[in-house]
């Protein structure tokens, strides 16, 4: 073997792995040598782009294909848009909740330090100018980044620190586009570059797997692509980026959009949508044709030819030809006014138009309208069921039509709220947390929160912990979900501060605290509603003996 071969089979294998360094799981080997065929949503024959799928995810391809069919199938948009607006509709409430016993806390003073803590965060969280570009606040960025979990199957956001003194605190949050992120190949989930290693994707890796940095593309000034390299931790242990996904293979590393499982029948949904709606436009465009059974034609009424018109039809017809007592006769005047239109079943007519002079034995037929068919809503609502069910989602919820007796609704609605509990979990631990993590430590650095044993894992942990706050699942009948609340509250089963989040977000204390206040001034605005008064409309109804019996009885 020449120097030149051996160089070059050795440039071929790929790098060897340390003992201390793992390798790293691949979705599937290509096998022989053979570059396995990618995944990119299709099903069927002559599909979106082959009819042999793998298990090598290609999730660059697969994003694409759901970013073109989410903005022309109404059906896409609406299983993306219905899960964001469940999930994080218009922005989820971090609420700090530190765990007192390890901190050595009272629970007096852990509920003040919950309750300032949970203010200046929303005072930062409601400014704009905790985005980086300024256009959107903490709340409004989180639609945005569930939509790109939904549709894309993962997010991107930077954690930029500013030194202006003006800002509430130095944290500032971007925004990335999930394609922004690659590397110089290829965007495949199946392995790792030989070329680069532990580089894939735009993604770099330590031995252990855990990503270290990431390769994001912008257009330079004249449109060049130029790549900036940001690290996952800063060395002062700042929190640089954040990438969240749910895998679905171990060694995954980049996320696969979760309608890549039923982006064909999307599609096939929207071609069948689009056939039965021309059909039908085309059918009440076409709403009349002539069938002919003669050969002759019929007369031109406006020629002149014809006998027993007037002098109308010669003077004004198809060829006017005017008296010599006419005045002011003009080039323009001369001009046909009608013209004989000849009607032949060959002819498509625009909508609207008609027709003169039928031939003899020729007569008018409407074609029925068949557009859309019977089986079109069930064949519709059938793919949709089970497109809805791969994605947790029900037909129900999407198209908001609640056409089922209570109890079926209220289990509807209580598994998709289940399913929205546990995607409002992992997004908290992806993004929320990690956000409120790094403006808390902002906010000590500053001096503005006092957090004592910060440094140590335990307690920084302790310090930081919180849960999450929404908005509440829909209600189908306030009184019986008032009083099966009620009901679970007497027998223990929850507390006043369940009920509360569960209903609409709020606090249980707070509403108890707002409470006291307004009852008293209600109460004396509305003599009738005081629980003292109930003498007094006893007495006036007194008077009425068959009040008073059907009262006794």
């Amino acid at each position: 073997m020449s120097l030149k071969s051996a160089w070059r089979e050795l440039w071929k294998r790929p790098p060897k792995q340390s003992a201390a360094s793992p390798v790293q799981p691949q979705a599937m080997e290509g096998g022989a040598g053979n570059r396995p065929r990618r995944f990119y949503g299709q099903i069927y024959s002559g599909g979106l782009a082959t009819d042999r799928p793998t298990l090598l995810l290609d999730s660059a391809s697969a994003r694409d294909q759901i970013r073109a069919i989410y903005h022309k199938s109404p059906q896409a948009a609406a299983l993306i848009n219905r899960g964001v607006q469940t999930v994080a509709g218009s922005g989820l409430r971090v609420i700090p909740t530190i765990r007192h016993e390890i901190l050595g806390l009272t629970m007096e003073q852990a509920k003040e330090w919950n309750k300032k803590t949970r203010e200046m965060f929303d005072l930062w969280a409601e400014d704009k100018k905790a985005s980086l570009n300024g256009k959107m606040n903490f709340y409004q960025m989180q639609p945005l980044l569930m939509l790109q979990k939904k549709r894309d199957g993962e997010y991107f956001a930077t954690l930029n620190y500013s030194g202006d003194k003006n800002l509430q605190n130095p944290l500032r949050i971007g925004l990335i586009d999930t394609a922004q992120v690659r590397d110089y190949q290829y965007f495949s989930t199946g392995g790792i570059n030989p070329r680069y290693k532990n580089h894939l994707d735009g993604i770099e890796y330590n031995d252990n797997g855990e990503e270290t940095k990431i390769h994001v593309w912008y257009n330079g000034p004249v449109g060049t692509p130029i790549e900036r390299t940001i690290l996952r931790e800063g060395p002062s242990g700042r929190v640089h980026y954040i990438h969240g996904f749910t895998p679905q293979y171990a060694g995954q590393n980049r996320g696969f959009p979760e309608l890549a499982v039923c982006i064909q029948d999307l599609e096939k949904i929207l071609d069948l949508t689009t056939a039965e709606t021309v059909k039908a436009i085309n059918q009440a465009s076409l709403w009349a044709v002539g069938i002919t059974t003669g050969e002759t034609r019929g007369p031109d009424p406006l020629a002149q030819k014809v006998v027993n018109l007037g002098q109308a039809a010669v003077q004004l017809g198809a060829n006017p030809q005017p008296s010599p007592e006419a005045q002011n006769v003009t080039e323009e005047s001369l001009r046909p006014l009608m013209e004989y239109i000849e009607a032949d079943k060959r002819d498509i007519l625009q909508p609207g138009m008609s027709w003169m002079g039928l031939e003899p034995g020729q007569d008018v037929r409407f074609p029925a309208a068949t557009s859309p068919s019977q089986s079109y809503n069930a064949f519709i609502e059938s793919l949709m069921t089970w497109a809805c069910a791969a994605n947790g989602q029900s037909m129900e919820h999407i198209t908001m039509r609640y056409n089922a007796n209570y109890s079926a609704s209220r289990a509807t609605l209580i598994q998709i709220w289940r399913i929205a509990t546990q995607e409002r979990y992992e997004f908290a631990q992806d993004f929320l947390f990690v956000v409120y993590r790094a403006w808390l430590a902002e906010s000590i650095a500053a001096g503005k929160i006092s957090c004592p044993g910060w440094l140590y894992p335990t307690l920084k942990n302790a310090w930081s912990f919180a849960v999450v706050q929404g908005e509440s699942m829909i209600n189908i009948d306030p009184v019986k979900e008032a009083s099966a609340s009620k009901l679970y509250r007497d027998m223990g089963a929850v507390t006043g501060e369940e009920i509360a989040q569960l209903y609409n977000g709020s606090s249980f204390e707070a509403n108890v605290a707002q409470l006291a206040e307004e009852m008293p001034a209600l109460n004396a605005a509305i003599p009738i509603t005081n629980a003292a008064d109930k003498t007094y409309v006893e007495e006036k109804e007194e008077p009425n003996s068959n009040a008073k019996g059907a009262k006794n009885e």
